[in-house]
Order: C-alpha cells, then structure tokens, then sequence
C-alpha cells in the first residue's frame, strides 16, 4: 500500500511530467523557421515539409502571406507540399494568403476563425482538405473547389458568414457532410456533373440560398442537406431514389418541389414546416413516407398521387392536411384509397383523367404553334389530358402548302 506521503510525491511527479510534456511539445511545434513561416519536416527522404505554428493558440501570422514553393535550410531544399492542421488557426489579423500548387493537403482546422482573411485561391491539385479547414472565416466572400478534391472533412466552410458564391469545378464527386453550414448569405452554388452526393447538413442554415441546380449525377443527398435554406423551387433528379429525414425541412421560402420519378420513399419529417408549399405530386414508385413528412405545411392545397396501390401511412404524414386539401389519385383507384389508412382520411378524392401522349412532327416548310410555342423541321411531344381540345395554329411557308394533317391509333 502506498502511504499519504508517497502517494503525494507520486502525484506530483505526474503533475510535472504533464507540464514538461505540454512545455516540449509547444517547444517543438516546428522543426525550422524562415523569413516569418514555420515548417514540420514530413519526410527527409523526399525533403518535404509542411506549414505549421509557433504556437498554435496565439494566432502567430499576420498580414499577406506568400508561403514558397521550396524553402531552403542549413543548405537543404525542402518541397512545400502540405499547410498542417492549426497552421493559422485564429489568425485574427491574417488578410491573404497565397498557396504555391505544389501543397496537396491541408489539415483540419488549418485557417478556422481568420476572421479577416477576404481570399483563397485553392489550387489545382489539392487532394485532401481537412475538418473545419476554414470554419468561420468571417470576410470570406467567394471559392473555387478545384477538380483534383478527392477528399473533402466536415464543415470546412462552416459559419463563413460572408460566403456568396461558389464554384465547384469538374471532378469533384462529393459535397462533403456540413460543408457549408450556417453560411446565411450564401447566393449561388455551381454543382457540376460528376458529383454522386451531397452528404448531410451540407447546405443547412444557408437562408439566402434561393435556388440550386442538382445535376442528374446526384445519387445521394445525406440527412438536413438542404434543412432551413431560402430555396423557393426544387427540382429533384430521377437518379435520387429516396429522400431523407429533414432533408427541406423548415424551407420557409419552399414553394414547389419536383419529385423524381424513381423515388422509392420520402423519410420522416422530409418537408416539415415548408410553410409556404402548395402543391406536392408523389411518383408511382413511392412505397414509404414516413412520419410528419408532409407535416405543418398549411398552404397545400392538392396532393396528387400516382400510386396505384396505396399502403398504409401513419395518420402524421399529411398533418391537418386531411380535411384542407384535395387528395388527386389514378382513374379506378379512389375507392382503394378510400379503403387504405390513413389516406382514407382525406374528406376530398378526386380520380384523375387518363394522360395521352401527343407527338407533333413538322417537316420544312412551315411552321406549327401550340402551347405559346412555335416551331419547324422538328418533333415535339407533350402530355394531353383524355378528352382535352388541341389547338394547333399551322402555318405553311410561302410556296408551300398543308400536305398531309394524320391522327394516329394509340
């Protein structure tokens, strides 16, 4: 048994072994300086180095920064290839910086909270960016992610309060998970084509973001990715299959929304208090919606459903929405709905009209208008409701005449 005495001594030898330990590691938080930046040698066999700090929690750089392509020391050429995590965390008074192409990584953390830092050029090249990489750089206005991104930490832009306009450019594959958290002046976000997912809380809280464009490469969108933004219209592609919890809600500014045609199912509280929603068109390939999906959105005045064969859904998918709008269903389906929890509660179901496709081909010559559209020497096909009027205006060119007008057979 270890006596009062001993026990004391014991103590404060691991009092001061933590201290001495803590002393060391700020002591040695860089290998080398030169004209003003600190480096980590990351490997002395390919001579590579990475920006780090002096000390971390002070905020050490200042001003415009260039950080070199090569540095030399005691008469070694060291490659800049990386900006280690912490490097300028909380520079309070850093302005610019200049990244040289060589840098394939940055670390987490590495510029969160350069409150005045007003631009980035992230260049080509770059791989890996960490974790809140540049969480709550306040004065940040715009960004380009470059192609060569391949993996992408959390927040990384987190509460850049000042962020408006984003490029992402071709090759990127995913929005990472809260990238864009909380930037509440965000304006405008260019998607390209090769990305496959926005992954969760990705744009939430962006409440300027009014509109998006999500491209047909888009195969997931991750939990909240679009929860509490200014969006006033979405339109969602066939390549989505289901959509998931909280994904819109609180969209106060959501007006319409165009589901895909693929989609399998809509998660719980998926559009919940959308306010300002008024329509919703579910696809025939829907086989769930979960609890509250539809909830608190008072301003829906007709849902209309292509289900043929109604499941049962809990009584909180559609709210208060049962007595206040019009529930539109498949010609012959109405009395399956009227039959099937908790759809049975809508007081008003409306069987809809057979759709007829109708093809209209004009050769040269002339022209055709319909549907405040005018066209020639093309094909065009729309969607007629059963026992609709086509009023079709034609209009031969001079030296021609209506040849041939045809109704075909289904």
């Amino acid at each position: 048994m270890i006596n009062t005495m001993t026990l004391k001594a014991y103590l404060n030898r691991f009092i001061f072994t933590i201290f001495a330990f803590y002393c060391v590691n700020i002591s040695n938080a860089y290998d080398f300086e030169v004209d003003g930046i600190y480096y980590n040698i990351t490997s002395q066999t390919d001579n590579t180095v990475a920006v780090t700090y002096e000390n971390k929690m002070t905020g050490d750089y200042k001003g415009d920064i260039v950080i070199p392509d090569i540095v030399e020391y005691n008469n070694i050429e060291y490659s800049v290839t990386s900006i280690g995590s912490y490097a300028f965390y909380e520079c309070g008074y850093l302005n610019s910086i200049s990244i040289p192409k060589r840098i394939n990584s940055i670390g987490y953390n590495a510029f969160a909270q350069c409150t005045k830092l007003q631009s980035i050029l992230i260049p080509e090249g770059i791989t890996d960016i960490g974790t809140y990489a540049f969480y709550h750089c306040a004065k940040l206005k715009s960004i380009i992610i470059p192609s060569s991104l391949a993996e992408i930490g959390s927040e990384i832009f987190g509460y850049c309060d000042s962020l408006e306009y984003v490029t992402i450019q071709e090759g990127v594959k995913s929005i990472g998970k809260g990238m864009f958290w909380g930037c509440s002046n965000l304006l405008n976000v260019t998607i390209p084509s090769t990305v496959e997912r926005i992954e969760e809380s990705a744009f939430i809280g962006c409440s300027s973001l009014s509109s998006i464009n999500i491209p047909k490469s888009v195969k997931h969108i991750g939990t909240s990715a679009f929860q509490n933004t200014g969006l006033y219209s979405i339109v969602l592609p066939d390549s989505l299959k289901r959509i998931r919890t909280h994904t819109f809600k609180e969209c106060d500014n959501l007006i319409s929304v165009t589901l895909p045609e693929n989609l399998d199912s809509i998660d719980l509280y998926a559009f919940y208090d959308c306010s300002k929603l008024n329509s919703i068109t579910i696809p025939q390939g829907v086989k769930d919606i979960g609890t509250f999906a539809f909830g608190n959105c008072p301003n829906i005045k007709s849902i209309t459903s292509y289900i043929i064969s109604p499941f049962p859904i809990k009584i909180e998918v559609f709210h208060s929405l049962y007595s206040k709008a019009v529930l539109y269903v498949p010609k012959g389906t109405k009395q399956a709905y009227a039959s099937t929890n908790y759809w049975s509660k809508f007081t008003t179901i409306i069987e809809m009209p057979d759709i007829y496709p109708i093809t209209i081909e004009v050769g040269e010559g002339g022209y055709v208008s319909y549907n405040d559209q005018t066209w020639s020497d093309s094909t065009k096909t729309y969607s007629v409701e059963e026992q609709t009027p086509v009023n079709l205006l034609l209009s031969p060119s001079e030296g021609y005449y209506l040849s041939e007008l045809k109704m075909s057979p289904l």
